[in-house]
């Protein structure tokens, strides 16, 4: 049986606050992340056998290899730049006043919710009522 969330109160500002600084940090980590991954896209690249001179089996493992480590940054970067933009919005509405607000319905998001994901933008019965439609 699921359990009825309690109602949520408006947010003060001493949690908008430590919204903000929740999502401040964790947008620090993901640039210390995405400077990572840049430099792993952008690396001197395939270097071949330790320098010496690999024969064609190696040389074609190790670009497979290489092309495949690329592309998993290349998807991750992507993945991190989305969670950017996402916490670029909820900072915007922690500005405006509208964080904490599902855009969908218009009722609280629980706080809760906001712990786990403080960039969410939708109340978790809208997010589950999404997810639904999507897997049927």
């Amino acid at each position: 049986m699921i359990q009825e969330a309690k109602p949520v109160r408006r947010l003060s500002r001493k949690e908008l606050a430590k919204f903000r600084l929740l999502l401040i940090e964790k947008r620090k980590s993901i640039l210390c992340d995405v400077d990572g991954l840049k430099s792993e896209i952008c690396g001197d690249g395939y270097e071949g056998n330790n320098g010496t001179h690999p024969d064609f089996a190696d040389d074609v493992a190790g670009f497979s290899t290489d092309s495949y480590e690329l592309e998993v940054a290349s998807q991750l970067l992507a993945s991190e730049h989305e969670m950017l933009r996402e916490i670029h919005e909820a900072l915007e509405r922690i500005e405006k006043g509208t964080f904490g607000i599902c855009e969908a319905t218009g009722k609280p998001i629980t706080r809760a919710r906001l712990k786990a994901i403080p960039w969410a933008r939708h109340c978790i019965e809208y997010a589950q009522q999404t997810q639904k439609r999507l897997y049927r």
